[in-house]
């Protein structure tokens, strides 16, 4: 169903590609085909000419401005005022970074640079945003969970790992699931509405974290899910999504954006566990020195 259109000079991006997600079911293929490319690359929004966005989505330019149409906007350069009010990263520092990479480029190290330019900006593009609400709330509800669940598999799994050993200092409640030679659902089967499930997955998605989500879903959870896009399986049954970018010239997905994501979740663990977290910490830290687990060079 088509909004009238209407001036909306006091919405966010964040509201924009909310209603996008939300009117991407109503509409044909084409236009819910350009609404997706908008949904999983809103920085593009903000920088890139309408024209050349439209070829960048496989579409016509007409059919992104029958997209703004369909949820309320007179025009795309409406719509697109927000997400130029968001953009935080000074144009001068980017032409001015890809002159430089371009130059590493011509010397001979293509590969590297390209490599350097895509972790850098995913880096730039996720702390870019202003994620300091939602992470503190997720945060907090995972120190006041009776269980905090972290689930994925495949290339996510070493970063729920990290997570886990590194945030269950602070947080004892901190589990790690699938366990060896098991499946995630099998340790959310009593999960309920006092625990947090933390997701992680990204292109291409598996089935079991999908499963995962939905089930914690079912059981009333609090669902956190951090994943590539706002139209991932695992971002439509959570409470919470951070969409990071995952961009890189190789075969598979950057993951050095996701772990900076974490690290941060794990620092507004220990602010929002206060005395007790630190305490945690302290006690973790002690008993490994009492074992002689660290090692001392004398």
């Amino acid at each position: 169903m088509t909004e009238k259109p209407s001036e909306r000079p006091e919405e966010t991006a964040e509201e924009i590609l909310d209603r996008l997600i939300r009117a991407s079911t109503e509409l044909s293929p084409q236009r819910k085909k350009a609404a997706k490319y908008l949904i999983d690359h809103p920085d593009e929004i903000a920088v890139v000419p309408l024209r050349q966005l439209a070829a960048n989505a496989g579409v016509k330019a007409s059919t992104l401005v029958r997209v703004a149409a369909a949820i309320g906007y007179t025009s795309f350069s409406q719509l697109r005022l927000p997400f130029r009010a968001q953009l935080r990263i000074g144009e001068d520092y980017i032409s001015e970074r890809a002159q430089k990479l371009e130059s590493q480029g011509r010397q001979g190290g293509k590969l590297y640079a390209g490599m350097a330019q895509a972790a850098m900006t995913n880096l730039e593009l996720l702390f870019s945003q202003d994620l300091t609400p939602q992470l503190t709330e997720v945060a907090r509800k995972m120190v006041a969970a009776r269980r905090v669940v972290v689930t994925a598999v495949g290339s996510g799994y070493a970063l729920a790992h990290q997570f886990c050993y590194v945030g269950r200092m602070a947080l004892p409640n901190l589990s790690l699931t699938p366990q060896i030679g098991g499946l995630p659902v099998d340790d959310l089967l009593d999960v309920g509405p006092r625990d947090v499930v933390l997701l992680l997955s990204f292109q291409p998605y598996r089935r079991e974290t999908i499963d995962a989500a939905n089930l914690a879903r079912e059981r009333g959870a609090t669902v956190v899910a951090i994943t590539d896009s706002r139209t991932s399986p695992i971002a439509l049954p959570a409470d919470t999504v951070f969409v990071v970018p995952t961009d890189t010239p190789q075969f598979f997905p950057s993951m050095s954006a996701v772990l900076s994501l974490l690290e941060t979740l794990v620092a507004l663990i220990v602010t929002q566990g206060g005395k007790k977290a630190v305490t945690n910490i302290n006690t973790f830290n002690q008993t490994r020195r009492d074992f002689s687990i660290w090692w001392h060079e004398d």
